[in-house]
């Protein structure tokens, strides 16, 4: 067989599981990132409470509190994106937030 079909799914098959979960994580970290981007434009910072969700039930709060937690396994590039966010900080435990602080919680 040889449509674009049997080609797509050979390519698929080919893909090994290190492969897919490299792959898969960095698509969730990109959309963490995209939801973070959206919530600090909205509130003009980036200290998200940990039980923080959007509103189609992404962990946002947890996203971000694993992002602090693990910087030395972020990639260089993570690492910029995220320091290039206005109000982004490595260390929030003792941040004071000056603007307004969404507080959806699932």
């Amino acid at each position: 067989m040889n449509n674009k079909f049997s080609s797509s799914f050979e390519d698929i098959l080919s893909v090994t599981d290190d492969e897919y979960f490299i792959l898969h994580g960095e698509f969730r970290w990109e959309q963490g990132f995209s939801y973070l981007k959206t919530f600090v434009e909205q509130v003009g910072h980036a200290i998200v409470p940990y039980s923080y969700k959007t509103e189609d039930e992404f962990k946002l709060g947890g996203w971000v509190s694993r992002q602090r937690r693990k910087k030395e396994q972020l990639t260089p590039e993570q690492i910029t994106k995220l320091e290039s966010l206005g109000g982004w900080v490595w260390d929030a435990t003792n941040h004071q937030i000056t603007t307004s602080n969404p507080s959806k919680t699932g």
